[in-house]
């Protein structure tokens, strides 16, 4: 279970993406969680679960999005959003610890030999660095979030093409770069679109309106950090996370300003709340996801979900209300 927390965490830092994080690492966790001893839906809840990692460690493909449409530094997002993703990711680890002792979890398992991690490890080691080439790029100014994105591509291309079994052969090129174009003319027209209803929303002054709205009928910060991330939340359990962040981030950033919150900080608490939503039912994308993939029962999953939704929340109490957590490495960067 702790093993499956680590490598959606270490994926987390290439994709950027909850989605893809439960795709990649469940295939391969979930054969090995359930002959570990956990139900069908316990496996299938864990995935879900940890998979929000590929969202809440950087790159986060949600990150880039908030601060491309609110104007704010790409690259502190990144910075700010280390310490609250390892942080949630060790509230994880710990509640692995707890359910395994719990259901003895992991009993009578050989240890692997010191020798074999090594040779493991060193075998993987041009896959391993990739994370350290993305986010030491980004981080050293080398190149940015954007081009940082087409490093990992090129370089991840031609690892997988001349790797051995990699299973990327050259004749699939043609049909991958195809479902390139259209995802990225389907994201790109979303985004255009979303930008012309924020500029109606700007002129017919709403978020001024929602604004003076909170701002006439809630005076403390603590109040308005508790209705500002309880929105994201219930709107993150009907709606995706990219459709919340086009639709709301510009307003509710608006908001937060006005209470003297950070920007950065609350870039990356409206993330992780999003995040978090994507986990919670009624619907709750994460979990057809991992339905989808384990075959096990949506029903099963959810009534297996709730720790796991408990574990976040925690960690994420935490996250709202030290600001200090997202703003002291970003502060470092000035």
């Amino acid at each position: 279970m702790m093993v499956t927390v680590l490598a959606c965490m270490a994926f987390g830092a290439i994709s950027g993406s909850a989605y893809a994080t439960i795709a990649a690492i469940g295939l391969i966790a979930l054969p090995e969680l359930r002959k570990q001893g956990l139900s069908q839906g316990a496996a299938a809840a864990l995935i879900a679960t940890v998979g929000c990692c590929g969202q809440m460690i950087p790159p986060s493909m949600g990150l880039v999005v908030f601060g491309s449409l609110n104007n704010v530094s790409i690259s502190k997002l990144f910075t700010a959003e280390i310490l609250p993703g390892l942080f949630i990711g060790c509230c994880f680890l710990v509640y692995c610890h707890i359910y395994g002792k719990k259901h003895n979890i992991c009993s009578g398992n050989d240890p692997i030999p010191l020798r074999r991690k090594l040779r493991t490890m060193w075998e993987a080691k041009f896959s391993l660095i990739m994370p350290v080439i993305i986010l030491g790029g980004i981080y050293s100014g080398i190149f940015t979030p954007t081009e940082a994105a087409v490093v990992s591509v090129v370089y991840g291309l031609i690892y997988g093409l001349l790797k051995k079994n990699s299973g990327l052969e050259a004749r699939m090129l043609p049909q991958m770069f195809y479902k390139t174009v259209i995802t990225t003319c389907t994201i790109l027209f979303i985004l255009g679109v979303s930008s012309g209803f924020g500029k109606i929303l700007t002129l017919e002054e709403i978020p001024t309106k929602l604004a003076a709205l909170i701002l006439g009928s809630v005076s403390s910060k603590i109040v308005a950090l508790i209705i500002l991330n309880a929105l994201v939340l219930f709107l993150g359990t009907f709606l995706d996370g990219i459709a919340i962040n086009v639709i709301l981030s510009s307003i509710l950033l608006g908001i937060a300003t006005q209470y003297r919150i950070d920007p950065i900080h609350f870039g990356v608490m409206f993330i992780f709340n999003s995040t978090l939503g994507i986990i919670t039912p009624p619907v709750g994308g994460n979990l057809f996801v991992a339905a989808q993939i384990s075959k096990a029962p949506f029903e099963e999953i959810v009534k297996e979900i709730w720790p796991w939704i408990l574990t976040m929340g925690i960690g994420l109490i935490f996250v709202i209300f030290i600001p200090q957590m997202s703003t002291w490495l970003p502060g470092l960067m000035k």
